[in-house]
């Protein structure tokens, strides 16, 4: 970049603060799996990779995931005169189809931090106006400092019903474009794809403008089970130099293990966490419940042997 472009960057910072960017969805192709010390392309070809240390198996939990048999009562999301969300010490945007009262609910009993979300074919959220895009998902306002330790853990169950039929986003770090930037796809995504598989992926660009697909590097995978509630735990340091980090625990068993990696954009501002169902626009319908979010720069390891009870 030149002098006068960094110059027209920095000016413009303060403008992302409040800037809520689209994601225009997960690029499947050249998908890249990281096993052991190489870096494994859909076409069989392998590169030297940077990082060592993560797995593309099942793991037994040490903990137990159990079948939903609880009948949660569910109704409108509590929201504040600004039409948002607050709750787990955030507050939190709404990207749905505003005319189906199904798309986002939250639990009846407030002291329970159980939420739903449900899409079905030909809904659409205002911001995806002419896309062919299905979303229900919260948006949180706050964005996590590039190089700052940030912490999630919650609870996940997706309802028994039609197969999906192409790509689901069910939790994901967005990034914050900077200026006359392209918004690209997220840096962290937790997707849910044909074969009922759940897809942990990762992207990264040091360059200061990212102006070219960044096509994704899985870091785990497997098959989930419908109505069965999964817990997740991760950390991440988002870096693009070397000096990033992630690590994902679920049920118990931890599932990637990069404590040094890159992961995220050369941004002046870093990402921000989405959680629900955004996905290609689809047939079938697909719901998911989640429960004890909780998003922190303090760590949430005790979540991983001592999880909140899902109530």
């Amino acid at each position: 970049m030149t002098d006068a472009m960094l110059r027209r960057r920095d000016l413009a910072a303060a403008a992302l603060l409040a800037f809520t960017p689209l994601f225009s969805g997960p690029a499947d192709a050249k998908l890249k799996i990281i096993s052991g010390n190489k870096v494994t392309s859909d076409s069989g070809s392998t590169s030297t990779s940077t990082t060592t240390s993560t797995t593309t198996t099942t793991t037994t939990s040490s903990t137990t995931s159990t079948l939903s048999t609880d009948t949660c009562a569910y109704g409108p999301p509590l929201l504040d005169t600004l039409g948002r969300a607050n709750f787990a010490n955030y507050c939190w945007g709404l990207n749905r189809d505003t005319s189906k009262s199904y798309a986002i609910e939250q639990s009846t009993d407030l002291t329970l931090h159980r939420h739903r979300f449900e899409v079905r074919s030909g809904d659409t959220w205002s911001g995806d106006a002419g896309m062919s895009r299905n979303r229900a998902e919260y948006c949180c306002t706050t964005r996590q400092a590039n190089g700052r330790e940030v912490w999630f853990s919650y609870a996940m169950m997706l309802h028994g019903g039609a197969p999906v039929s192409n790509w689901n986003v069910l939790g994901q770090f967005h990034s914050t474009p900077d200026p006359s930037e392209p918004s690209p796809s997220p840096p962290f995504s937790m997707n849910f794809i044909p074969g009922e598989q759940l897809r942990i992926v990762k992207r990264t660009d040091p360059n200061p403008m990212t102006t070219k697909v960044i096509n994704p590097t899985i870091m785990y995978e497997r098959v989930l089970s419908r109505n069965r509630w999964y817990r997740f735990v991760g950390r991440i340091v988002f870096g693009w130099s070397d000096n990033g980090a992630c690590e994902i625990w679920m049920d118990g068993a931890k599932v990637v293990n990069l404590p040094i990696t890159n992961i995220g954009y050369n941004d002046l501002i870093g990402p921000y966490w989405k959680f629900g169902i955004y996905r290609a626009a689809a047939a079938e319908t697909l719901a998911a419940e989640y429960a004890n979010l909780e998003l922190s720069n303090t760590s949430l390891l005790s979540r991983v042997t001592s999880p909140l009870p899902i109530v």
